[in-house]
């Protein structure tokens, strides 16, 4: 092999193995902690006090969970259309709606939100509701 050939090749793999447009996203993406400490903040405008707070997690440092728990038993429906509105109020833009087919309860609704580069995605169960949220140079755009 050439020299010249050998320094491609090298150039190649080293591009590859670092992912420079991955390199960048996270350089211009804040730390978990500083997204939990904005999340938090963002919860708490949403100010969902029909619901008990179940859990909060952090997986894989890159999602914020919060599982909250429906005592209420409250109308399904009602459930989404306050969920819908609190965002809404809170500045969340609503992106879309779906119906879960997953599993064996099919009536479970995902809906996602987006607010300047971040994003939520509420799941709505009978009994729960699970708060997903995520800056968006995590998961794409």
């Amino acid at each position: 092999m050439k020299k010249n050939t050998k320094i491609i090749i090298t150039i190649l793999f080293m591009i590859f193995a670092f992912n420079p447009f991955e390199l960048y996203y996270n350089a211009r993406t804040p730390s978990i902690y500083q997204q939990r400490i904005y999340f938090d903040k963002e919860f708490s405008l949403l100010n969902l006090n029909e619901f008990r707070e179940k859990e909060k997690e952090i997986f894989k440092n890159k999602t914020y969970i919060i599982v909250l728990e429906n005592d209420t038993r409250m109308d399904y429906q009602n459930t989404i259309n306050i969920i819908q509105n609190r965002f809404s109020k809170n500045d969340w833009l609503f992106l879309n709606e779906n119906k879960n087919t997953r599993g064996e309860n099919t009536k479970n609704v995902i809906m996602l939100f987006e607010k300047k580069e971040y994003r939520s995605e509420v799941e709505v169960f009978s009994s729960e509701i699970v708060l997903r949220f995520w800056h968006k140079n995590y998961y794409g755009k």
